[in-house]
This record gives structure tokens, C-alpha cells and sequence, in this order.
């Protein structure tokens, strides 16, 4: 399953943000296409990673500032999906949210998204699953969404 949690650091409250939360950076678009690549480079001293993503039609690995998601959050190999912006450099950078492949894809398979995404809303004691706000899948099922902890990250 996928992971989020790497929509970067909230606002200190000094400085441009005048003391708002990244929160409505990290809501996700209407249509928005997400890329899935692999952690190519990962540098915390200098406050950012590189994606391997050769489906994202640039030739150079996508930029990950910190403040998008923290260099300390991923190892190389990590495989991630993203949303892709262009600097005014013309240089690919993702942008927040970006979500890590927690578990592996069955059989080898390449992995995506699938046809609902939720938010955690709580989890249970001892690490042994958690429950999702997703509306769609509950009007499916007529019951809230639960995630089984052999599908969860461990941390």
C-alpha cells in the first residue's frame, strides 16, 4: 500500500506563510496525474532528494526539496509516487503530497494507484491495522475501510 506523510514541514509562523500550515499545499487536485518512480539520490545535508522517473518525459532525475518531503524520510531504491511541476529553470520537480511504496508490489508487478484513495483516520492498538476515510469505497462496501497491518509500513 502507499504511505503519505511527506507533505513537508508546517510554517514556524515567522517568516512569508504569516503562521498558516502547508495543509492546503498538500490537498491533491481534481485529475491530477501522479508519476511513480524510484529514489534515485538522497542528500539531508543539502536538503533535498532525486527521483528516477522515466515516464515523466525529462531526461534528468525529478528534484524533491525538503520542504516537500523530508531527504531523511527515504532511502535509495524507495519507490514513490508524485506530482510533477517544471521550475522556471525548465528543471522537474515534484510537488506535495508524494506518497512511498510501503510493502511490495505482488509477483514483481510495476506498482500504481488503484481506483480509490482514503486517508488514515485511526489506528489500532499494537500496530495491527488501521481504518480510512474514503467515502466511495464505504458506499461500496457499506462499511469503513480498513487496512490490514501486513500492508502497513512498519516504523
Amino acid at each position: 500500500g502507499w504511505s503519505d506523510g511527506f507533505g513537508g514541514a508546517q510554517s514556524s509562523g515567522k517568516g512569508k506563510s504569516k503562521g498558516k500550515t502547508n495543509e492546503k499545499r498538500n490537498e491533491i487536485p481534481e485529475g491530477a496525474q501522479f508519476f511513480v518512480g524510484a529514489i534515485s539520490h538522497v542528500a539531508p545535508d543539502r536538503g533535498f532528494s532525486k527521483i528516477e522517473c522515466p515516464d515523466c518525459g525529462h531526461e534528468e532525475n525529478v528534484y524533491v526539496n525538503a520542504s516537500v518531503a523530508a531527504p531523511t524520510m527515504f532511502s535509495t531504491g524507495d519507490v514513490v509516487a508524485f506530482m510533477l511541476h517544471v521550475s522556471p529553470k525548465g528543471q522537474p520537480q515534484a510537488s506535495a503530497p508524494i506518497f512511498k511504496l510501503a510493502g511490495n508490489p505482488p509477483n514483481g508487478e510495476v506498482p500504481g494507484f488503484g481506483e480509490y484513495m482514503g486517508t488514515i483516520t485511526r489506528t489500532l492498538p499494537n500496530g495491527t491495522g488501521a481504518f480510512l476515510e474514503c467515502p466511495a469505497l464505504e458506499a461500496e462496501h457499506g462499511v469503513e475501510p480498513y487496512i490490514h497491518s501486513s500492508v502497513m509500513q512498519k516504523s
